[in-house]
């Protein structure tokens, strides 16, 4: 059994998150977004811990895993798995290989699609690109959590299978608190990071399988 595909919904919060928040519209040239922005333009690499609970309609309580998350630029990306098992992808350009309980997995092209756009959209978020208004509609917000920015894509395929993102920023260190993706259908995925660590020495072979 391989990896869930998080891109069906890299996400957040959502019954206690954004929905429950008071929020106050910013512009994008408000002091705490061009703040946000100016961070991001400026990181090249992060590690961070990740919780993730995928909300299915077909499944009764949400599908829960955590792990580490590290990513560098340009194009690499680690999503380390470790409960409730154990599991790596690794992504290095177009190269995509995944482990599963310490046993490499073949690797389909949907597999390389999946990861190849997970690794694009953390490097989007890092550098500030995806909020940059071009491939996906944005609005900034102010709540009682940080800044909150909504995504909605631009383009008709893409939104036929991502509804919209929410990504909310802690205002005092710019870290990437919590992340919520929506399908159209209504699943959604939240992931909360903690430990965020930006500019770091990944270690050798972090972007290698075990």
């Amino acid at each position: 059994m391989k990896i869930q595909p998080i891109i069906l919904a890299i996400g957040l919060f959502f019954a206690t998150g954004v929905a429950a928040q008071e929020r106050a519209p910013l512009e994008r040239t408000d002091p705490l977004v061009k703040a946000l922005l100016e961070h991001s333009s400026r990181t090249n690499s992060l590690k961070a811990d990740f919780s993730q609970a995928k909300h299915l309609k077909m499944l009764a309580t949400p599908v829960i895993s955590g792990g580490i998350i590290r990513f560098a630029k340009p194009g690499k990306l680690r999503w380390q798995v470790d409960t409730p098992e154990a599991s790596v992808a690794v992504v290095d350009g177009k190269t995509v290989k995944i482990s599963q309980k310490g046993k490499e997995q073949p690797v389909t092209a949907v597999d390389r699609q999946t990861y190849g756009a997970i690794s694009d959209l953390i490097e989007g978020i890092v550098s500030g690109k995806l909020m940059n208004g071009q491939n996906m509609k944005t609005q900034f917000f102010k709540t009682t959590k940080g800044v909150l920015i909504e995504l909605v894509p631009n383009d008709p395929k893409m939104a036929k299978h991502l509804a919209q993102v929410q990504l909310t920023f802690n205002t005092a260190d710019h870290t990437l608190r919590e992340m919520r993706m929506q399908q159209p259908n209504g699943d959604f995925t939240l992931t909360t990071f903690t430990k965020a660590s930006f500019g770091v020495d990944h270690p050798v072979g972090a972007f290698n399988l075990p």
